[in-house]
């Protein structure tokens, strides 16, 4: 058990001395107002156990050396932070007030999505700024262009880049659902302004307000949210809707 160090975040949850890195791909981040598809390669395509310092390299609030193993925060694809602010959340061309289906195609050289709702088949969009490769999704180009485009650091890019990205994607990868408390960065990187420090292109990446996706919210302030997820396919490209 990972005791030593331990230090809690509340009842369930909490961190010590080591941690585990693998490479890992968010298909499906989002909530009624924005969505992103992340991928996070490390060195190591395998699983591994990390230090602290390791874990949490990139973490500001660490104060212990360590080395980049993964790239935590990934290659996003986030159409509001892209400059599609119109395009999901509610009353949007993406109504998350209704129904929806979202499919997600993975191949060699890019990974896209697309959605159906109402009986429409709607596209992903394309990036509405400037500097990156005309196509939506996440590609070696768009992933070349987020850094320069957002003035983040290339730590995709250190870990090995598009490349390794679609070495994990070839090996076994478990599928997980969750619901996330983020006791990180409150899940701004998400819907909000983040880095909360910064501004200027990129930040933007939804519409909420920087103080509610605190994970020490009383769970009874929003006791009236629903969603639900289902019919979950996996299958070759065109069969799985």
């Amino acid at each position: 058990a990972n005791v030593e160090g331990w230090s809690p975040f509340d009842e369930n949850s909490g961190e010590g001395s080591f941690g585990a890195c693998c490479s890992e791909f968010d298909v499906w981040n989002s909530n009624a107002h924005s969505f992103s598809m992340i991928a996070k390669p490390c060195v190591d395509v395998g699983y591994e156990v990390c230090s602290q310092g390791d874990c949490n390299v990139l973490d500001p609030r660490n104060t212990q050396p360590g080395q980049l193993l993964c790239d935590r925060t990934g290659c996003d694809y986030n159409p509001y932070r892209l400059g599609n602010t119109t395009f999901y959340g509610k009353g949007k061309t993406v109504d998350t007030e209704k129904k929806i289906t979202v499919v997600t195609r993975f191949e060699e050289d890019e990974v896209t999505q697309f959605f159906i709702q109402d009986g429409k088949r709607i596209e992903a969009p394309k990036p509405n700024h400037p500097g990156f490769p005309d196509e939506s999704g996440i590609s070696a180009g768009h992933c070349a262009a987020l850094p320069p485009s957002f003035g983040d650091p290339d730590h995709f890019g250190q870990v090995g880049g598009y490349a390794r990205h679609n070495e994990a994607l070839r090996r076994p990868m478990v599928l997980a659902l969750s619901i996330s408390k983020d006791y990180w960065a409150n899940n701004l990187w998400l819907d909000s302004a983040y880095p909360p420090q910064r501004d200027g292109p990129g930040v933007e990446r939804g519409p909420c307000p920087s103080n509610q996706g605190l994970p020490t919210l009383p769970w009874v302030e929003v006791d009236d949210s629903r969603v639900s997820w289902s019919n979950i396919r996996f299958g070759p490209i065109g069969t799985t809707a």
